[in-house]
């Protein structure tokens, strides 16, 4: 490396390095005649820090570069163009929770016909009712105690809505079926909700899991003696992107109804007539709406606002 290229990498600009859903600042990039070649073993050590006359600001929006990794293997091309903001809401939620969704219908087996009752009714869970009803189920439980995302699982195509909680939630979905039991599909990831989805696990099922795990645990007693296994994790959305997007294109599915629709919700009275926070340590944050049938999954249903983009992305939300 000459004089000049050295003294390149202390004036680079900081440039937005995706990850996941963060986008962080990365400095002192090498050219790109002296980068490693693709494949190659790279070395972990930090790059050096910029000197402050060379940092800038963190505005991943405003930079005129983005360091996007292995885009030749995660990227999906959108065909067209123009395309209003409604529609192109559902092909950002490809990227992530219609992808998910899909993944816990596609891992518990749904097929034509099925009775599926899905525990959760964030993002994830509203996906889920879409996922399920798409593979053809005949009949689809949601359990949600949200009057909102109530309305949007009946748009979605839920049959059925069930409020109760825990043994009692359990007890319902088993008189409704006849004792038989669901397709259950699990998008929470508490022991509570856990413990609900194989409680209604019809017997030989397989219950599918989407729920980030806090205190759960899998209940072996249902494992063992009513067979019912367990599948699912992390959705390979990249491998799901291609078959959902044509549908979406298509008008079949619409994901993205649920960001329009809970991003917009009003704020409830109670937090409303609160008094403004002075500082981060003067007063707790509020405790978010009672939603999800197991405690929480709400996180996903905070969407930022509306995105536009021609780039669908099995690893990042596009820009």
């Amino acid at each position: 490396m000459n004089a000049a290229h050295r003294a390149s990498r202390g004036r680079t600009r900081a440039s937005p390095l995706i990850t996941g859903r963060l986008f962080l600042p990365m400095t002192g990039l090498r050219p790109a005649h002296d980068r490693p070649p693709i494949g190659a073993v790279r070395s972990l050590r930090r790059p050096p820090a910029p000197s402050p006359s060379a940092s800038a600001p963190t505005r991943a929006s405003k930079t005129p570069r983005t360091r996007a990794p292995f885009t030749d293997a995660t990227l999906v091309k959108v065909p067209g163009s123009g395309r209003s903001d409604a529609v192109m809401k559902s092909p950002v939620a490809l990227s992530d929770v219609m992808c998910t969704g899909h993944h816990a219908a596609f891992s518990a087996g749904v097929k034509p016909g099925d009775t599926v009752a899905v525990v959760g009714d964030g993002a994830v869970g509203l996906c889920a009712v879409i996922a399920a009803r798409r593979l053809g189920a005949e009949r689809v439980i949601a359990l949600s105690r949200n009057p909102v995302r109530q309305a949007l699982a009946r748009e979605f195509g839920a049959t059925d809505i069930v409020t109760e909680r825990g043994d009692d939630a359990t007890k319902l979905v088993m008189d409704m079926t006849g004792g038989v039991g669901v397709a259950a599909l699990e998008c929470v990831g508490t022991g509570q909700s856990m413990n609900t989805a194989f409680g209604i696990a019809r017997v030989g099922s397989i219950v599918g899991a989407v729920g980030v795990p806090h205190d759960s645990t899998v209940p072996l007693q249902t494992v063992i003696f009513r067979n019912v296994g367990l599948r699912g994790g992390v959705a390979p959305a990249r491998r799901y992107i291609p078959e959902l997007l044509g549908d979406v294109l298509a008008g079949s599915i619409n994901p993205g109804l649920e960001a329009w629709t809970t991003s917009t919700t009003p704020t409830p009275p109670c937090l409303s007539a609160a008094p403004p926070r002075r500082s981060s340590a003067s007063a707790p944050d509020p405790k978010p709406p009672q939603g999800d049938p197991a405690g929480t999954n709400s996180g996903k249903n905070s969407q930022e606002g509306p995105d536009r983009g021609s780039l669908v992305s099995g690893r990042v939300r596009p820009l």
